[in-house]
């Protein structure tokens, strides 16, 4: 079956944190989105309108086959990338269907390789019973915007698997009986699905251009603050499962961003984005003692109560050039790139689009204090470069922000919470030696 279905090398399972792909961690790094990386690989070529055509009317009438659906879903991520851009939408729309069909004619981990399907990112729980594919639209205005296919398997008491579709996830209906609105799946092994009726499967829809400030949104599939995933962070509180996704975002044409996402797997089964878990008090043992009659604040983070106006997530009407500016002031706070809200469900970086971000879950040192002593401690983190304004620009907005250069801050898990922490120590030590947050 080729590069596609049955292939011998399933992508990693995600344990603590996947590791971003080369494409992946490239267009990162320099601050391109996929279609960038796409257009350096040689003799990439075009699949044409007609054959693409003559595949939808071969399927018309027909149930298609996985090898079929595979090369239509490998043609139409090339129409999305090297195509027209005036068609990438059209494009996008049918090929996030024929992944959906794909997965359901077999929605279990290792059945497809697709790794080999590139500028596509696939993650998976370690449980193997939450799978996402994610990928990136370019727009004709020069952003992008962005696609998400996650299906859950949701398990039951006795061995039994059920499912039950709200918002936009949905059930299919193979082999599976109605029982007071629910649909019961009626092929299982061991407490695990056989069949693709017992999953639910979610098209995201990104709204991310539509809704530049989520930082205290929750946001259901059919709401999605749409990005480029290229890592990963598993946590579970309680029955919930919780990845961390780190991701960049070029939906704005004036800055460009990169954002730390929470993705909620709720017991029952359904998703929601965002969840209040990101501190905005420091690290406990992260600082030192504070002076007589002071405190310690990090990245410039203030009170609660000088937030007259708490920002939750949507512009003031008639907000402009001043507001944003405000918002982002160096004396509001250090890290001048993150705007900070009462309750932060996602972090939010905004940078000049010319510059690029560092942000990534990494092995790294920071300070950890016992009185007034200090020890250089290293754990895993999520670091990212200390944003500032541009200091030969009188434009005070998001646009003009930059990396100070050599000075990173970090978000370190301490259950069931991301800690802010500030002086992020960059050795790279070596992670064989053991982490205190692994």
């Amino acid at each position: 079956m080729g590069a596609g279905p049955a292939a011998s090398a399933a992508a990693g399972t995600m344990g603590r944190a996947t590791e971003p792909t080369a494409n992946a961690e490239a267009a990162s790094q320099r601050n391109e989105t996929p279609q960038a990386v796409w257009a350096e690989a040689a003799g990439a070529g075009l699949v044409s309108e007609a054959k693409l055509a003559a595949e939808a009317a071969d399927f018309a009438g027909a149930t298609p086959t996985a090898d079929a659906l595979w090369q239509k879903a490998d043609s139409l991520l090339r129409q999305i990338y090297h195509g027209p851009v005036e068609r990438s939408r059209q494009h996008h729309r049918a090929f996030g269907q024929a992944l959906e069909d794909l997965v359901r004619l077999n929605p279990r981990p290792a059945a497809y390789d697709w790794a080999t399907l590139e500028g596509l990112m696939y993650f998976k729980s370690a449980d193997g019973r939450l799978q996402m594919l994610n990928w990136s639209v370019p727009n004709i205005n020069g952003s992008s915007s962005y696609g998400g296919l996650v299906w859950v398997e949701r398990p039951t008491a006795a061995g039994s698997e059920t499912t039950e579709g709200n918002g936009s996830g949905q059930t299919a209906g193979k082999g599976a009986a109605e029982t007071n609105g629910r649909t019961e799946a009626a092929d299982t092994d061991g407490g695990r699905a056989t069949d693709s009726s017992a999953y639910l499967y979610y098209n995201l829809q990104d709204f991310s251009s539509y809704q530049p400030y989520p930082e205290a949104l929750t946001l259901t599939p059919a709401q999605w603050w749409g990005a480029y995933y290229y890592q990963a962070v598993e946590h579970t509180q309680g029955d919930t499962l919780r990845l961390t996704l780190i991701g960049v975002n070029h939906s704005q044409s004036r800055y460009a961003q990169k954002v730390i996402e929470v993705l909620q797997r709720l017991p029952d089964g359904n998703i929601v984005f965002g969840a209040p878990i990101f501190r905005r008090e420091a690290l406990p043992q992260s600082v030192p003692p504070a002076a007589k009659g002071g405190g310690h604040t990090v990245s410039g983070m203030v009170p609660e109560a000088a937030y007259p106006n708490a920002y939750i997530g949507y512009k003031p009407q008639g907000a402009g050039d001043a507001d944003e500016a405000a918002a982002y002031a160096p004396a509001t706070r250090r890290n001048a790139g993150v705007r900070q809200t009462p309750a932060m469900r996602r972090i939010v970086f905004r940078y000049n689009p010319r510059t690029d971000l560092i942000l990534r879950y990494d092995y790294q040192t920071y300070r950890r204090y016992r009185g007034a002593k200090a020890k250089e401690t290293a754990a895993y983190m999520i670091v990212c470069d200390r944003l500032m304004h541009d200091p030969l620009s009188l434009d005070q907005t998001a646009a003009r922000l930059v990396p100070a250069g050599g000075v990173y801050d970090a978000y370190i898990f301490q259950a069931p919470y991301w800690y802010p922490v500030e002086d992020v120590i960059a050795r790279n030590p070596n992670p064989e030696r053991g982490a205190r947050n692994r």
